[in-house]
């Protein structure tokens, strides 16, 4: 049965906002479709999830992930802690 692609999401292949997605089993449709990540089509082709992500992926493209950066230490005057891994094999 065909589903509409609510959430960009990983399954057996990526899957974006807006996409239509086969799913054969029951019980996985069912799973996706709990965590909102699939809606089933309404009989003209609609689906009943509402659009969140927006109908043009153009206009909503999706959003790039930031970059972490390193907390500073707490005492200034402690450096901070290596990674043991890092340390290649001088500190025995």
């Amino acid at each position: 049965m065909k589903y509409k692609v609510l959430i960009q999401h990983f399954g057996d292949k990526q899957y974006w906002a807006g996409e239509s997605r086969e799913v054969t089993n029951e019980q996985d449709a069912g799973e996706l479709i709990k965590q909102g990540l699939i809606a089933p089509f309404d009989d003209d082709g609609d689906s009943g999830g509402g659009g969140e992500q927006g109908e043009n992926e153009q206009d909503n493209p999706p959003a790039e992930p930031k970059a972490k950066a390193k907390a500073p230490p707490k005492n200034k005057a402690e450096p901070a802690p290596q990674n043991k891994a890092d340390d290649n094999g001088q500190g025995e």
